[in-house]
């Protein structure tokens, strides 16, 4: 099974990955751009603006040559406008802008979804790539090449570097960004999960560094957001395994501990994908895992069930709520982003069908109000590639064109096909803003 939880890079290999997008596609102030007063997940989308125009851009990883061994590497940040983001104005880095050495194993090709950040609370968001804690630090007019850095993660040579990308979030509550990663004991064997204080310095230094024990033992991945809404960054652990279903646990930030992260872990329900978000409007964090029901999400005749998605509202996150979707063996649940897209102030859930059957993905939205989701799809659409091949992820959503509703964002994986598609909508069939990536490199 792989998991669509923590990014779309490590969930399904693909390596199309994207800054300006929430890292659970979230409307909320949890989502903003995760500086000092905002803290957030991985690769918050709301407030995401680079270049400081009052727009959130969009900022990925592909490389000129896709499949498994991607070559001509580079990361392309699309700024936003008015009319959303806009191709024609974007900046691309290569391995040389970024002193990254050619033969450095980034993974597919930058590892798991990049960041963005303000890591040296210098006001200006920081673009975090990669699994050995690359940088490309801001500037007041966005990033700019020469601008690079790396991190100092601990115990850097061993080889926890090569497979997740640190996440970001203010898990202590400090008004700091931090990051969450693993140090991993000399034997290879026992993931601990070391929490590095920002703010940092340019030369890479945390302020501080502790290490706590992975309630999920040796395998996993790290994904973050503020799931209680007390503006501490939150972390969620998913486990690594072919199993049908996959465990994660989330340990709640703001404890009075050395990382910042509850003593105590609350088990989630099983499922593929985890995101937050308020559905029901009380200004509460609710949780919603998606399931959808196929053995490995990869496998068209895994068995026959209904997906589904199970809701814990805030008001009590110990009934979880369940949603089951279309037909049997569809593979609903299998990808889910929050978004606003009637702008309302409620959250809606974007959630995909037709899990890894190309070259059509479906996607439905449940409407979000005071009375919780619908249980009915309230918006419905659907993308097709014109490779066979290949079909269009979910990757997550934000208010690119700052018109107050959010854009679902879908694409076409660069990283398989250098010639990748990008769509923006509000879960209907027009489009917002489209683009391809054919000439970036």
């Amino acid at each position: 099974m792989h998991l669509a939880v923590v990014t779309v890079a490590a969930a399904t290999g693909l390596a199309v990955t994207a800054f300006g997008l929430g890292w659970d596609g979230s409307s909320s102030e949890a989502n903003a751009a995760p500086t000092a007063r905002t803290p957030a997940g991985k690769a918050a989308q709301a407030d995401t603006d680079l270049n400081g125009d009052g727009f959130a851009d969009v900022v990925f990883t592909s490389a000129k040559d896709g499949g498994p061994d991607p070559s001509g590497r580079f990361l392309a940040v699309v700024y936003g406008t008015k009319n959303g983001p806009d191709p024609d104005k974007r900046a691309v880095f290569t391995d040389k802008d970024l002193g990254v050495p050619a033969d450095e194993e980034l993974d597919a090709p930058y590892a798991d979804q990049p960041a963005v950040a303000d890591l040296d609370d210098d006001g200006n968001p920081d673009i975090l790539f990669g699994a050995s804690g690359r940088v490309l630090w801001g500037t007041p007019d966005g990033p700019q090449p020469g601008k690079q850095g790396k991190v100092e993660l601990p115990d850097a040579g061993k080889e926890y570097a090569s497979s997740a990308q640190p996440v970001t979030g203010d898990f202590d509550g400090d008004g700091h960004v931090d990051l969450a990663t693993y140090d991993i004991a000399d034997d290879g064997q026992s993931n601990a999960i070391a929490v590095l204080n920002g703010p940092f310095k340019r030369d890479g230094s945390p302020a501080a560094t502790a290490v706590r024990d992975n309630p999920m033992g040796d395998e996993a991945f790290l994904t973050s957001g503020d799931a209680n809404g007390d503006k501490a960054a939150d972390l969620v652990v998913h486990a690594v395994g072919d199993d049908e279903d996959a465990d994660s646990t989330l340990l709640t930030g703001g404890a009075d501990t050395d990382t910042g992260l509850s003593e105590k872990d609350t088990r989630l329900p099983e499922g593929n994908q985890v995101v937050f978000g308020d559905f029901d409007g009380d200004g509460r964090r609710d949780i919603a895992v998606g399931n959808s029901g196929i053995a490995n999400d990869e496998d068209p005749d895994g068995k026959k069930v209904k997906g589904w998605i199970d809701v814990l509202y805030g008001k009590d996150p110990g009934k979880p709520e369940k949603i089951e979707g279309g037909a049997p063996g569809e593979g609903f649940g299998v990808r889910l982003a929050t978004a606003d897209a009637d702008g309302d102030g409620v959250d809606d859930l974007a959630v995909q069908l037709s899990a890894f059957i190309p070259p059509t993905s479906k996607i439905q939205v449940l409407h979000g109000s005071s009375k919780g989701l619908g249980s009915k799809p309230w918006r419905s659409t659907k993308r097709t590639t014109s490779d066979r091949h290949y079909a269009p992820e979910l990757l997550g959503a934000g208010n690119y064109d700052a018109d107050g509703n959010s854009e679902i964002v879908l694409v076409k994986s660069p990283y398989l096909d250098p010639k990748s598609h990008w769509w923006f909508t509000e879960g209907t069939d027009e489009n917002d803003a489209a683009f391809t990536t054919t000439d970036f490199s």
